[in-house]
């Protein structure tokens, strides 16, 4: 029983010297390498960030509606921020914000909205809609 229990405590010190020393998420992207290049920047650096966003909100998703919901919603928002702050460091011609790759995904201005609703909850013509909308 005490080789066993000598043993757990040599296993349990092992692993925490082994975690002790991981860098957390904040470090591992701010010691990233910067890139060389506005090229590498976009190609490579902006990639790799726009996909751990992606990564991010997925497992955000995933765990939306269980018991740490708070606890993983808390990490996700620190980890994109955390993302997001190396694209502004790196002055990264994309958008990471999900809102804004709606808007992207749906070009349509506010007065084309505003046409459309006209349109479709009066007896307007598009004219007098497009007059309407225009004030």
């Amino acid at each position: 029983m005490k080789i066993l229990f000598t043993a757990f405590i040599f296993m349990a010190s092992l692993l925490l010297m082994l975690y002790a020393h991981q860098p957390s998420y904040a470090e591992d992207i701010s010691q990233r390498p910067h890139p060389t290049n506005q090229h590498n920047i976009d190609a490579d650096e902006c990639a790799y960030i726009r996909n751990e966003i992606a990564k991010v909100n997925g497992m955000l998703a995933i765990y939306a509606n269980g018991p740490k919901a708070t606890l993983y919603k808390a990490v996700a928002l620190t980890k994109i921020a955390e993302l997001e702050s190396r694209a502004a460091v790196l002055k990264c011609r994309s958008a990471f914000s999900s809102t804004h790759m709606i808007k992207k995904q749906n070009p349509t201005s506010s007065i084309d909205e505003c046409i459309e609703a006209c349109k479709k909850y009066t007896n307007r013509t598009f004219e007098q809609c497009f007059d309407a909308c225009n004030k």
